[in-house]
C-alpha cells in the first residue's frame, strides 16, 4: 500500500481530488482536519492545552470550541497559530499513525491517501512515500474561496498569505497537479501518476 500526502493551498481543489480518488481507485483516506476538530473535543487530548494558550474566551456556552473564533485569532496572528499547530501536530501524528497500522493490518488498499494543507509544517509528511502538490492559481483560488465560503477578497487573501508559497510546495513536494482547468483535464494527471488503480 503507497500512502500519498495530498497537499496546496486553500481553494486549490483538494476536496474534490479526494472525491476523485475515493470514487475511482482501491483507496483509504485520512482527512486531517477532521482528526485535529476530534481532538479538539471535550475530553479529547488537545482541549485543555489550547484553553489555555488562547483562554475560555473561544468557548461555546457549553464549553465546547468555537472553530470560528480560533480560526479568526489565528489568521490574525500568525505566532498563535504556529503554537496551536505544535500544540496539534504530535497528538495528530500518533492517531494517524496508529490509523495507518490499524488499515494495513487488512491489505486490502492500493493507497491510503493523507489530505491537509498542512502537511510539511505538523510533520504529518514524514508518514508518505510521495506527496502531491494540488496547484491552483491565486485568482482562481480566491474565486472558489469566495463562492464556497462566502469571504471577502481581504480574508480570502489573508487565509492565502497564511499558508506555504506556491515555490516553497513546489520545492517540498514530488508530484505537481494541475487543478485550474476543466477538472478532466485533472483526472488525466491523476490517472497517469497512479498505475493499477481502477
Amino acid at each position: 500500500m503507497k500512502i500519498i500526502g495530498i497537499t496546496g493551498g486553500v481553494g486549490s481543489g483538494k476536496s474534490k481530488i479526494i472525491e476523485y480518488l475515493r470514487n475511482n481507485y482501491d483507496s483509504y483516506v485520512i482527512l486531517v482536519d477532521f482528526v485535529v476538530a476530534r481532538l479538539q473535543n471535550k475530553g479529547e487530548k488537545n482541549y485543555e492545552e489550547i484553553i489555555n494558550l488562547f483562554g475560555r474566551k473561544i468557548l461555546n456556552e457549553d464549553n465546547t470550541i468555537c472553530k470560528d473564533k480560533l480560526r479568526k485569532i489565528c489568521f490574525e496572528n500568525t505566532e498563535l497559530l504556529k503554537k496551536l499547530q505544535e500544540i496539534s501536530s504530535q497528538n495528530v501524528i500518533e492517531e494517524i499513525e496508529d490509523e495507518i497500522e490499524f488499515v494495513k493490518e487488512f491489505d486490502c488498499y492500493d493507497y491510503l491517501f493523507i489530505e491537509n494543507a498542512i502537511l510539511f509544517e505538523s510533520g504529518l509528511s514524514k508518514l508518505c512515500d510521495e506527496i502531491w502538490y494540488i496547484y491552483a492559481e491565486e485568482s482562481i483560488r480566491i474565486e472558489r474561496i469566495k463562492n464556497y465560503r462566502g469571504y471577502k477578497n481581504q480574508m480570502c487573501e489573508t487565509l492565502i498569505k497564511a499558508q506555504l508559497s506556491e515555490k516553497e510546495f513546489r520545492e517540498k513536494c514530488d508530484i505537481i497537479i494541475n487543478n485550474n482547468d476543466k477538472f478532466d483535464k485533472t483526472k488525466q494527471e491523476i490517472d497517469k501518476h497512479l498505475q493499477g488503480g481502477k
